[in-house]
Order: C-alpha cells, then structure tokens, then sequence
C-alpha cells in the first residue's frame, strides 16, 4: 500500500521531502499514519526486512532508527537473536489430571 501511496506522490508531482505512508507493523487494527522523509522511506524500502512502524509498534524487532512518531526497525535482526522454539512434551508424559 506505501508504495503505491509513494508512486501517486511521484504521478501528481506531490512527492516531495515527506511522504505520509500507513504504519507497517503488520497488526491489522494499526491504521496509524507516519510522517517520514522522502529520503529516509526510499532507503528503508531497499531492504525487505526494514519497515517504518508508529512509535512503540515494534513486536521484538531491533529499532535502527528512531524519528518523530515513529521507528524503522530491522526485523531480522530480532529473528536472529530469538531462541529456537521449544519443543511440548508428548501427551503421554503429561502427569495425571
């Protein structure tokens, strides 16, 4: 959806230094919108695992850089350091209700 709000900057000749893109935190509810600089949204965009989330929307993921209102956050960096999940114990070997 940012992209396409960027491309209608660039067709109406309306793009600018800022552009105002949607929260990519990836909850559903989040319609927060972000102002962030031209420049900046175009470097976070070279990468698919930095995204500009609101402010306090990082799940977990490193914050690479922090501005007014909202966050770009590397979310590799947050799966590389998780630990691997746990394997549940059989139902067998769970004791007796």
């Amino acid at each position: 959806m940012n992209a396409k709000i960027c491309e209608i900057d660039a067709t109406f000749g309306t793009a600018g230094l800022v552009y105002h893109v949607l929260c990519e935190c990836g909850r559903p509810e989040c319609y927060e919108r972000l102002e962030i600089p031209a420049s900046l949204y175009d470097g976070v965009r070279t990468s698919a695992n930095r995204f500009a989330v609101a402010s306090g929307h990082h799940r977990g993921d490193a914050i690479v850089f922090s501005g007014v209102g909202f966050d770009v956050v590397d979310a590799s960096a947050a799966a590389s350091r998780a630990p691997a999940p746990r394997a549940r114990a059989p139902l067998a070997a769970l004791p007796d209700a």
